[in-house]
């Protein structure tokens, strides 16, 4: 099974695109042995002050402990 992803994130009205995104394709092994993989979305907060960081630093913690 070959997996397709792909991320978008429009930020409408706002100035500033607040959202992060993770993509970390799971990896097939020989004999269709299967490692996990991680997707993740991390929504901005609507514009207000800090949402970008709230996002991003949520998607890192989530990437370093994976």
């Amino acid at each position: 099974m070959k997996l397709q992803y792909a991320a978008r994130s429009v930020s409408g009205q706002r100035d500033a695109n607040q959202d992060a995104v993770l993509a970390i394709a799971p990896v097939y092994a020989p004999l269709d042995a299967l490692t996990w993989g991680l997707f993740a979305v991390a929504d901005g907060m609507g514009g207000y002050t800090g949402g970008e960081l709230a996002s991003a630093l949520s998607i890192r913690a989530l990437a370093d402990v994976f």
